[in-house]
């Protein structure tokens, strides 16, 4: 492996599915600054293994050996709760964790605890969850699931109010929602940019894929804000964009 990577140039490096061989130290450049693994890679990284010019790490969904994070990291991506972890260990350089493939079922909300009980660092700006959910009847004739009313926006809307608790942190700055709403033969893929507006209210920024049109939204946490005040930050965010 030293002789194919050492190459002087290589900054970005993706592992297939299937890889599992050991990486020693001195394997992975000292130019690298994007390494993700496979699913099934889960081979210990001791310290200096990943280069210092790391700045974005993708762990696959069965790592769960130890790992030594260098210290100029800046993204981590994980894909199972039990690496949840790993987020005691990251360098006071971390700004963004981004959480893939996490399956809710049919409930609308994040179960698991709250993200901030594992956060050492207080650098973290953004957070990006990708998640699932099923509201597709495993039996037509003898079951059936309630879908909430509002159908898979409704359901977006429930995971951003859970996913805003899910990480305490004053320093998060913006929130990234990818959603896939299973319902029987049909998925429907939502994604949405958001940030507290203030304690109680989420604003939402929606743009289609291929439309230039960005629609803002806002989101209330407990109770309604009034309707005049919704008003006036919309324009004014509309003013801003225009």
């Amino acid at each position: 492996m030293p002789d194919l990577l050492n190459n002087g140039s290589l900054t970005k490096l993706i592992f297939g599915r299937w890889y599992s061989k050991p990486i020693t130290l001195g394997c992975l450049p000292n130019t690298l600054a994007i390494l993700s693994f496979g699913s099934n890679y889960n081979q210990p990284l001791t310290k200096d293994v990943l280069p210092k010019s790391l700045t974005s790490l993708s762990l696959g969904k069965e790592y769960h050996s130890s790992v030594v994070f260098p210290s100029k990291l800046q993204s981590l991506q994980i894909e199972d709760l039990s690496q949840l972890i790993y987020l005691q260990q990251l360098p006071s350089s971390i700004e963004s964790i981004e959480f893939r493939f996490i399956d809710v079922g049919n409930k609308a909300s994040f179960t698991f605890d709250s993200m901030s009980r594992h956060v050492s660092s207080s650098t973290i700006q953004r957070l990006t969850i990708y998640a699932s959910a099923d509201y597709s009847c495993p039996d037509y004739a003898t079951s059936r699931v309630v879908m909430p009313k509002g159908g898979a926006k409704a359901v977006q809307q429930r995971l951003i109010k859970s996913s805003i608790g899910l990480l305490k942190s004053t320093t998060v700055k913006h929130y990234r929602l990818h959603t896939r709403v299973k319902v029987n033969m049909q998925c429907f893929d939502q994604v949405v940019d958001y940030r507290m507006l203030d304690d109680r209210n989420v604003l939402c920024v929606y743009k289609e894929i291929g439309v230039e049109t960005i629609v803002y939204k806002i989101l209330p946490l407990l109770k309604r804000t009034p309707k005049t005040k919704i008003k006036g930050v919309l324009q004014s965010l509309v003013k801003k964009n225009t």
